[in-house]
């Protein structure tokens, strides 16, 4: 995973399937919109829309469509040298139809969560 800091309070994740799905872009104008959404994201920046109604999809794994793409992301919290960092975790730009797997994957990723 790619990691970089957008403010001081977030740190955004690029995981390496997104860094691929990104690379595979041919359109800079579809380019340009993926990085828009990632900087309104990491600005806070959240829609009302919920998951924008894609089954299989839970409150932990999130996903924003970009024209006909979804944007699969997901929100932790880190502590650090005592205090407590939000990320911002960017899993995969996928078509719609691929979406569902990896959400699954993520579900089962999560699962292994503790509340610690």
């Amino acid at each position: 995973m790619f990691h970089f800091w957008y403010s001081y309070f977030q740190q955004v994740i690029l995981s390496d399937e997104f860094r691929k799905s990104f690379t595979k872009l041919k359109s800079p104008q579809l380019r340009k919109e993926v990085l828009q959404k990632l900087i309104k994201l990491g600005d806070g920046w959240r829609t009302t829309v919920r998951n924008l109604d894609i089954p299989g999809v839970s409150h932990l794994a999130k996903v924003y469509k970009i024209r006909d793409l979804c944007l699969i992301w997901s929100t932790d919290v880190e502590k650090n040298e005592g205090r407590y960092i939000q990320m911002i975790r960017i899993w995969d730009l996928l078509s719609q139809q691929n979406v569902a797997r990896t959400v699954q994957r993520l579900e089962n990723l999560f699962s292994m969560y503790t509340d610690d």
